[in-house]
């Protein structure tokens, strides 16, 4: 059957992309401020809020994170005004309820009275750092705010949501499972995989998952409804393929995901993927044999035509990617090994068990290679062992699924709750061993790989020419006529021709680019609050020059630095502190004085503000920290110096009147 709806997901992507890549219409018409009724119209120095909880509020590290909807905020005056739009709370630990009570303190549908400062969120403020500001208006969150102890108080519940009772029983299968004989870590993997909660995941398991390239079985995606979606279609399978009775099987196993996707929190990805297979569902029930192609293309145009800002999504990429790649490329690469025929010996159940290995092993290469452009791109690491832990887990995942569905069912006869429990914890036993082994292998996480977005681009155009090509020689090699065998031929050779030679072009793209890198000298001043760093570029090694808080922590700038450094392929990173003197063939670092390739930079604070540089030379840049006690006309005085360089953690108050001398004395200044 021809796949009209899938052109139509190109189309509609494409004029997305170009719409927010030339003009950001996407971003500005996601902006939730343009809004009259939106709270920031009514925003003062400290504000009253009445908010309702919209999502369930997860952990962090140090905080609990709270997304709420505003409904009333106070103004300056006194006056209340009704108002809408999305605010991000974080709850600090100390004053954040103990994982134990969250269930019963604050949850979905609570409506809380604060007293807090609103915030906007930082934008990009150094070279290739993530935009989370962006980030969050594409989900609707203009603003962020920190709740301390007694600046907040529960004066309610919506009675009207309709999710209550799906919460409430949310909450009481989370306490099946931690009254269960699981161990702590296994009731964290037990709510994940079943409610996609991962409150309880201590970080451990959440790093032996990811090196072993099994995360996405810790949330509510595409895998687990699938199995829910299978489980059903199989138990009803007797009822045969008439009509009738494929929709009576249909609209079980619609009743049944959207049951498993509410029960999940209706999480975006639990969601989008609900979506999807309700598609393929429908598909089912109208056609013997439906057409899933044209069913996920439809689910990714309503999504696309309801929310156009998904496009950019993370998520929504990986899982589109994922089920194209194996819509097309799955069989094709099955049929590359024959079918074993149906027999009773020992000998045909043997090959029957190794073809579906073979299918497993097939399905999990089809889908990490369809995935694997935008997760170098976007996370920058690779899990090169992800072939064994897919044939050693997913193969169970189903049933590992239905004995926690089975433990939860069994709660109310404790004798037989305590044998399932004993059985759940010898099969997640069993995966805990997997991850913790090959995570302990060698390189189990490739991490820090460099990945542009034009080596993006051509990945994904050799993965599509490949999948064409495999789709022609396996689906075309037997029932090709004599003559149609020209063209035929012609077009595997165009196809392996036009592979090769992409192939050739992101050789040659990488090999220019190393060698580009490999003979860089630049520098960077980073953002960093309240700290000093700067970090000097000499081929693939770079000198971190930080003040002493950092230099004792350097993980701590990571947010501010870490991608420029991926940026620039830097393989080593020398940290020194601002206080100590260094010296080797790239930099020079003496009494805050920096000499680097051509250049040289002049660190003043409150510490050396009057002091004359080493060797009485002219300097490039002047670096101001700390606010010292100095006017420009005396820095003139003291150095002579290209450009001042003016850090953020210097007060507003002197760097306002610093820019305005510069201006009066006419000398070139960056902030």
């Amino acid at each position: 059957m021809k796949q009209p709806l899938l052109p139509a997901v190109i189309v509609i992507a494409l004029i997305i992309f170009v719409s927010e890549a030339l003009f950001g219409a996407i971003t500005l018409l996601c902006d939730p401020t343009r809004s009259d009724a939106h709270y920031s119209h009514h925003i003062g120095d400290q504000n009253w809020m009445l908010v309702r909880v919209t999502d369930i509020p997860s952990r962090r590290a140090h905080s609990w994170r709270i997304t709420a909807e505003a409904l009333e905020i106070k103004d300056s005056t006194g006056e209340n005004h009704p108002c809408k739009g999305k605010v991000l709370f974080y709850l600090l630990d100390e004053d954040s309820p103990t994982p134990e009570k969250s269930h019963s303190s604050i949850k979905r549908g609570d409506e809380l009275l604060v007293h807090c400062t609103l915030q906007t969120p930082s934008g990009v403020e150094n070279p290739h750092q993530f935009d989370y500001h962006k980030h969050l208006l594409h989900k609707g969150i203009s603003h962020t705010a920190i709740l301390k102890d007694g600046c907040y108080s529960i004066v309610g519940h919506s009675k009207g949501n309709s999710m209550a009772w799906l919460l409430n029983f949310r909450y009481r299968l989370i306490n099946i499972i931690q009254s269960s004989h699981l161990s702590p870590e296994q009731q964290g993997i037990a709510e994940s995989l079943l409610l996609g909660y991962r409150n309880d995941l201590d970080a451990n398991t959440q790093d032996n998952f990811r090196s072993a390239g099994i995360t996405h079985l810790l949330c509510v995606s595409g895998l687990h409804v699938g199995i829910i979606a299978g489980l059903i279609g199989f138990c009803l399978k007797f009822l045969g393929n008439r009509r009738p009775w494929r929709i009576t099987r249909g609209i079980m196993q619609l009743a049944c995901i959207w049951f498993f996707v509410a029960l999940s929190g209706l999480a975006p990805s639990a969601m989008r993927s609900g979506l999807m297979f309700s598609f393929i569902v429908v598909g089912n029930i109208l056609y013997a044999r439906p057409p899933t192609t044209n069913a996920v293309a439809a689910s990714a145009i309503v999504l696309l035509l309801i929310k156009p800002i998904l496009l950019f999504d993370i998520g929504f990429q990986l899982s589109y990617s994922a089920v194209f790649g194996i819509i097309a490329c799955h069989q094709p690469l099955c049929t590359l090994i024959p079918h074993p025929q149906r027999g009773k010996s020992i000998k045909s159940y043997s090959l029957r068990l190794l073809y579906g290995l073979w299918a497993l092993a097939c399905l999990s290469i089809v889908a990490q290679l369809s995935t694997l452009p935008l997760t170098l791109y976007y996370f920058h690491q690779f899990s090169p062992y992800f072939l064994v832990a897919n044939i050693s887990i997913i193969p169970w995942a189903g049933i590992l699924l239905g004995s926690v569905i089975v433990l939860v069912a069994v709660a109310w006869q404790p004798w037989l709750f305590n044998i399932v429990g004993h059985i759940v914890s010898t099969e997640l036993s069993f995966c805990q061993w997997i991850t913790s082994t090959i995570s302990g292998w060698p390189h189990a996480q490739l991490e820090n790989i460099w990945f542009d977005i034009w080596m993006l681009l051509l990945s994904y155009g050799i993965i599509f020419v490949l999948a064409y090509l495999l789709r022609h020689l396996t689906t075309k090699r037997k029932t090709i006529l004599q003559t149609e065998k020209k063209a035929y031929s012609r077009k595997v050779f165009v196809s392996s021709t036009t592979a090769l030679a992409l192939i050739g072009i992101l050789f040659i793209y990488v090999q220019r680019t190393e060698q580009r890198y490999a003979s860089q000298r630049c520098w960077t001043l980073y953002e960093v609050g309240n700290h000093t760093a700067l970090e000097f570029f000499a081929g693939h090694e770079s000198y971190l020059i930080c003040d002493s808080t950092v230099a004792e922590n350097p993980r701590s700038i990571d947010f501010q630095s870490a991608a420029n450094r991926l940026w620039h392929q830097a393989t080593s990173t020398n940290i020194i502190p601002l206080d100590s003197t260094y010296h080797d063939r790239n930099l020079l670092l003496q009494s805050r004085f920096i000499a680097f390739d051509d250049k040289t930079i002049r660190i003043i604070d409150r510490s050396n503000r009057k002091y004359q540089i080493p060797f009485n030379q002219p300097i490039d840049y002047l670096l101001l920290r700390e606010s010292p006690y100095i006017t420009i006309s005396q820095l003139s005085d003291y150095y002579h110096f290209d450009t001042l360089l003016i850090a953020s953690q210097n007060s507003i108050r002197r760097r306002n009147a610093w820019k305005t001398e510069c201006d009066s004395l006419g000398i070139s200044y960056r902030e």
